[in-house]
């Protein structure tokens, strides 16, 4: 499923000895290859870069402008046939790691989608891939889900989205690395939100392990003890935790410091710390005749002005996603100033 190969660098052995050691994300996909064949079709756009941004982008009867507030600003925005408009602020292209953009109809609601991919930079164990996915409605109003994993493009699009179970929607295959196994997860689009697969689905049990091995493994594992795998969901068609934001407590993104929100539940004060070290963390607010989504990658003002806008007008808000076992990481925070 992918060319894609990764440095896990060096591993020490019992007598501390440092040996180098190499996984192909391949050799550990226990996916068959008339699965991993089950492509989802989408369409190559062209590449973001600072001096080329392709505006607009025309999905199916709706139109996507692109512009820049900021060197470190990219804004992607639109008018719906229901609530006016919406915009989506995320880190402006990069002219060492351009974004490829894309399109699909990944929830199968006859309305064209938006993907953005492009390099993290990083290597090792880290994400080499950072995915924004941007579903409309039927009315084109936009939701965004922003993902880091090992995806990986050819000329047919992301080798990512499959449709195993042939119901129109697409699974994003999601591998992540822990305590000696891969965890290969699907997270499937439902009109507009993301779902985590889980039990049985098109044959198989998800999630699906895999024991890291020094040679290419596929076999599925069934460990005898819990294994500790990180995220734990990235889902948004659950809320976890409802409420009202409190105060916040600001800190050093760039130098993946995470911020403070305390949220207060009807159950009392809840400290949630969004993950800054993926800079996947976003902010819905959700106003009658406006959407504004901004992602934790864009400028730390834009964020702030709307916590201190949830905080002093006190809007509800849902809490969606899990990124660690240790306590309240949320991926998402959705303001609802409908009223």
């Amino acid at each position: 499923m992918r060319t894609l190969s990764l440095s896990i660098g060096l591993i020490l052995t019992s007598f501390f000895s440092a040996v180098p050691s190499y996984a192909f994300f391949d050799d550990y996909l226990p996916l068959s290859a008339a699965e991993t064949q089950k492509r989802v079709p989408i369409k190559h756009l062209g590449t973001l870069e600072p001096s080329k941004l392709i505006s607009p982008l025309q999905l199916g009867n709706y139109q996507v402008q692109l512009s820049t507030r900021s060197e470190e600003e990219l804004v992607l925005s639109g008018t719906t046939t229901s609530q006016g408009k919406w915009s989506v602020v995320l880190d402006s292209p990069s002219a060492i790691f351009p974004t490829e953009v894309y399109q699909a109809d990944l929830d199968s609601n006859g309305q064209q989608d938006l993907i953005l991919l492009k390099p993290t930079g990083a290597n090792g164990l880290a994400p080499s891939q950072h995915l924004s996915v941007l579903t409309f409605d039927t009315t084109g109003q936009v939701s965004l889900w922003q993902v880091e994993g090992y995806f990986a493009s050819d000329k047919k699009g992301i080798v990512d989205f499959l449709d195993l179970n042939n119901n129109g929607r697409a699974e994003l295959v999601f591998m992540a690395y822990g305590d000696g196994y891969w965890q290969t997860a699907l997270y499937e689009a439902k009109e507009g939100k993301w779902t985590q697969v889980h039990g049985k689905f098109a044959g198989k049990t998800y999630p699906l392990l895999t024991r890291f091995t020094f040679k290419p493994n596929h076999n599925i594992a069934h460990p005898s003890k819990p294994i500790t795998l990180e995220p734990v969901s990235l889902a948004t068609d659950q809320a976890l935790l409802s409420g009202y934001l409190k105060s916040y407590q600001w800190a050093d993104i760039n130098q993946s410091e995470d911020i403070s929100l305390l949220i207060q539940t009807d159950k009392g004060l809840v400290k949630c710390q969004p993950s800054s070290w993926y800079s996947l963390f976003r902010l819905v607010l959700d106003k009658p005749k406006a959407r504004e989504i901004v992602s934790l990658a864009a400028p730390s003002k834009t964020i702030q002005a709307v916590l201190q806008e949830a905080i002093t007008k006190k809007y509800p808000l849902k809490v969606f996603g899990q990124r660690s076992i240790e306590g309240c990481s949320p991926e998402e925070l959705w303001f609802d100033a409908q009223k």
